[in-house]
């Protein structure tokens, strides 16, 4: 068990009836700050850890926005028509963190 738990939060709107309903919240998105403070698993080949040049051999460069390089940013969104999903890569440009969010 990790030690440190503020490695996952939840976002939430408030539900369909606007700020009247107290009673219901709606799931906007969610982040992961540190894989290494959560057991993640994804449906396709990408892995926490993994060099972010290795992405271009799972996800098409095409579904990919932003600095594929990782020059300029430490970010990547890969093109969803639902979610904004951005993976993140730390200072060795290793995927360590990601970002999901409903778009609107």
């Amino acid at each position: 068990m990790h030690e440190n738990y503020n490695n996952f939060y939840f976002y939430f709107t408030a539900g369909k009836n606007g700020e009247n309903d107290q009673k219901n919240n709606l799931l906007k998105g969610y982040s992961i700050n540190d894989f290494n403070g959560v057991e993640v698993s994804f449906e396709n080949q990408l892995k926490t850890g993994m060099k972010g040049k290795n992405l271009l051999k799972i996800i098409d460069k095409k579904d990919i926005i932003g600095d594929i390089a990782l020059k300029y940013s430490n970010t990547i969104e890969i093109k969803n028509p639902v979610y904004k999903i951005n993976l993140i890569f730390d200072d060795n440009k290793l995927f360590s963190s990601m970002y999901v969010l409903k778009k609107e």
